[in-house]
């Protein structure tokens, strides 16, 4: 798919991912392709896609990209990778 893909094609492959699970295949392509998120970020990407507020919004891509980031606040989603390292001898 190119890169900006159409709005037309954004909603075509977001309709298609809707009635799949979170752990198909056809998940990764489309978060690293299209929405351009990291795959921690999935079950956010997942419960914005079943949610369907993009159907109807001008630009579905940035509309589904506004309601990930909230949806990963609320479900207190982070990168493991990015945590920063506690010391075990900070006692605060």
């Amino acid at each position: 798919m190119a890169y900006p893909p159409s709005s037309d094609a954004v909603r075509t492959k977001m309709e298609a991912l809707s009635a799949l699970a979170a752990d198909a295949p056809e998940w990764a392509p489309f978060m690293r392709d299209v929405i351009r998120m990291p795959m921690w970020m999935l079950p956010a990407v997942h419960a914005a896609i079943e949610r369907k507020g993009w159907v109807t919004a001008v630009d579905p891509l940035e509309s589904i990209r506004g309601l990930v980031r909230r949806l990963a606040i609320d479900m207190k989603l982070n990168n493991s990778e990015k945590r920063i390292a506690v010391d075990p001898d900070d006692e605060d």
